[in-house]
């Protein structure tokens, strides 16, 4: 298959590992940066190099080039396109709010209309995000749960779920959008509270955070990756969920990696968001799969990479592979 994925963060990363051992043709739509690649990129291209896989092709632009952007979408003719780049970091969010709008809203509504325009038969996967329901109106949250978003990150979004819906009815795109909890792994950036407990807990014996209270719904992100890959090559197009069902509190996470590693953490209330949404976990019944993986083997899982620097990932989708499984 042709597949085209945007951004190269850890979800395009895993993806574009998982693609090329299905010897998928896979080109990667990112920036350009100073430091050429993300580390996450830079990881699995190693990963895929030892296997002879690593000719994966790069196309580079924002994704506010909205016009580059159409061009690369309308005369790829691809199969699948997995958008996945994004503003994806809830706390700059509040001080951005307009970039966030145009870089995630604006750059689905380009893909959409290359695709209405050129290939209505490609297959669109948009990235939404349980920041949608914010201060969740019920425990846990499903398909049905209204959308009560608290930040710009969260609002747009929402957009993206409605601009889902609106090409799925009025085009007949064949548009796939799953409201995805949180997943992290070992490609997770250090800006992010998981692998920053397990990153500075590791390397300084020490960490300090904002709301320790605030509880999340982690996942292996490999896992879900493959999930959504699964889901988009073999059922109908729509809107889905996926979570592990199961409620941690960041003091949760990071008492945990301290049980394993050591060290302590400090409060800064300087680092808390202006309204953080919380108590989001999903009816796990409602997957297309119930995922395996929990927080703790997460937690593992981020740990023997920072300390031993060995990966999970790869070891994991190649068995899935072999298995027949993706």
């Amino acid at each position: 298959m042709r597949v085209l994925i945007t951004g190269s963060g850890q979800d395009s990363s895993i993806l574009t590992f998982l693609h090329k051992i299905r010897q998928d043709d896979v080109t990667v739509y990112t920036r350009r940066r100073s430091d050429e690649m993300s580390d996450q990129m830079k990881l699995v291209l190693s990963k895929l190099k030892t296997m002879e896989l690593n000719n994966v092709n790069f196309v580079y632009g924002d994704l506010t080039d909205y016009q580059n952007l159409f061009n690369v979408v309308a005369n790829g003719k691809y199969d699948i396109i997995y958008h996945m780049g994004a503003q994806s970091f809830v706390p700059p969010s509040y001080e951005n709010p307009i970039s966030t709008h145009m870089v995630n809203e604006l750059s689905a509504y380009a893909i959409l209309e290359a695709v209405r325009k050129h290939s209505p038969e490609t297959k669109v996967f948009l990235a939404l995000s349980s920041e949608v329901f914010g201060l969740p109106r019920q425990i846990p949250q499903t398909l049905d749960t209204p959308f009560d978003p608290v930040s710009p990150y969260a609002i747009s979004k929402t957009a993206l779920a409605y601009i889902s819906e609106y090409y799925r009815r009025v085009w007949k795109l064949k548009v796939y959008d799953f409201i995805t909890f949180n997943h992290e792994s070992e490609l997770r950036g250090p800006e992010f509270v998981t692998m920053k407990i397990v990153k500075n807990l590791v390397e300084n014996g020490k960490v300090t955070l904002g709301n320790v209270n605030a509880m999340k719904d982690w996942g292996y992100a490999p896992e879900y990756m493959a999930i959504i890959a699964n889901t988009v090559m073999h059922n109908e197009p729509g809107r889905y969920i996926l979570c592990t069902g199961e409620l941690a509190s960041v003091k949760d996470f990071v008492e945990y990696v301290i049980s394993k590693v050591g060290g302590r953490y400090y409060i800064d209330p300087s680092l808390f968001r202006p309204i953080d949404a919380n108590r989001m976990t999903c009816n796990k019944y409602q997957a297309p799969v119930i995922p395996r993986f929990t927080w703790r083997d997460v937690a593992d899982i981020m740990i023997k990479f920072v300390k031993e620097g060995k990966t999970t990932f790869d070891e994991y989708l190649i068995k899935l592979r072999q298995e027949h499984e993706i």
